[in-house]
C-alpha cells in the first residue's frame, strides 16, 4: 500500500493467487493496510479459471491458500470470498458478472445473477467487482444499463459494492464500455457512472 494513498479512501487487498511472488510479502501488507483504517480483505481473482488473468487455482490449493494467508486476519477485517468451507471465515461475496447485448435481456440477467449469488452467498453482502456489457454493446447501451442497475443496487442493503469493469482507453474487451478516455479523463460513460444522482 503506497504511503500516499489517500486517507479519505479504503485501500482493500487482494491477494491475487498463492504464488510466491504475491504471498511474499502478504502479511506485512496487510498488516500496514488494517494499521491505516482497511476493513476487508479479498482473495483469489477467478481461482476456477485458467485464462489471462485468472488465478487458476484448484480447490485445495485455495482453501490451503485461505487458511495461510487470509484466514489469520479474521476479526481484524472483514474476509471476502471464495466460497470454501471447514472453519474458513467469509464475511461477504465478491462476484463478476459479464454478458453481451445480442438479443438478450441482460438487465433481468444481471439481477436473477445478483439474487442468486446471495443466495448462494448464504446471504452475505455482495460485492460485484467486476460488471460490464461485452461487445457489440454501444456507449448508448452501456449508459442505459448503468442507469438501470445501479440504483437497483444501491437500493438493496445487501450489496455492499460495486465497481464497473473498466477505466482504461484501450481496453480491447470492451472499449464502449471505458470509464477513461485516451487522455485520462472520464468519458461519457464515466461521468454517468461517477456523477449520476441515481
Amino acid at each position: 500500500m503506497p504511503t500516499s494513498f489517500p486517507t479519505s479512501m479504503e485501500f482493500i487487498p487482494c491477494l491475487w493467487s498463492d504464488s510466491s511472488d504475491h504471498t511474499s510479502n502478504w502479511a506485512a501488507n496487510d498488516n500496514t493496510a488494517i494499521t491505516r483504517g482497511t476493513g476487508h480483505i479479498m482473495a483469489f481473482n477467478e481461482p476456477d479459471a485458467c485464462g489471462g488473468g485468472q488465478s487458476c487455482m484448484s480447490p485445495q490449493q485455495a482453501v490451503n491458500a485461505w487458511k495461510t494467508y487470509i484466514q489469520p486476519f479474521a476479526g481484524r477485517a472483514a474476509l471476502g470470498a471464495p466460497q470454501v468451507t471447514n472453519g474458513c471465515q467469509i464475511d461477504f461475496v465478491p462476484i463478476h458478472w459479464y454478458e453481451g447485448v445480442g438479443g438478450q435481456n441482460y438487465l433481468a440477467d444481471f439481477y436473477n445473477y445478483v439474487v442468486a449469488a446471495y443466495a448462494a452467498g448464504g446471504n452475505r453482502p455482495i460485492w460485484v467487482t467486476e460488471f460490464t456489457l461485452l461487445n457489440p454493446a454501444t456507449e448508448a447501451q452501456q449508459e442505459n444499463f448503468i442507469s438501470q442497475v445501479m440504483p437497483w443496487m444501491d437500493n438493496l442493503s445487501w450489496i455492499s459494492r460495486y465497481s464497473w469493469f473498466m477505466c482504461t482507453s484501450d481496453y480491447n474487451l470492451e472499449p464502449q464500455g471505458s470509464l477513461c478516455n485516451a487522455d485520462g479523463s472520464l468519458s461519457t460513460l464515466g461521468n454517468v457512472y461517477t456523477y449520476s444522482p441515481f
